[in-house]
């Protein structure tokens, strides 16, 4: 987990390094079937993924945008012109 006593607080890393891990335990979260989760850390990345990176975005909805239909969402589009 993120929080582990001893270790700093995830809000103390660069925003960049949050988005990585994120998006890493999204993919992890994705191969181990657990959509809701890879849900919530694959969105977190894409919120906090800065605007003008659009490979890392497109990287992202690679994986954001089939969890979301699995789980039943459909996206918007908004989400598809990114």
């Amino acid at each position: 987990s993120e929080n582990q006593p001893n270790f700093p607080k995830f809000e103390s890393f660069p925003v960049s390094h949050r988005v990585t891990y994120k998006f890493y335990v999204g993919r992890i979260k994705v191969l181990e079937d657990d959509m809701a989760e890879a849900d919530k850390h694959l969105t977190y990345a894409l919120e906090h993924c800065h605007k003008e990176y659009h490979g890392n975005i497109r990287r992202i909805l690679e994986y954001l945008i089939p969890v979301k239909l699995i789980l039943g969402y459909l996206p918007d589009e908004e989400l598809l012109k990114r």
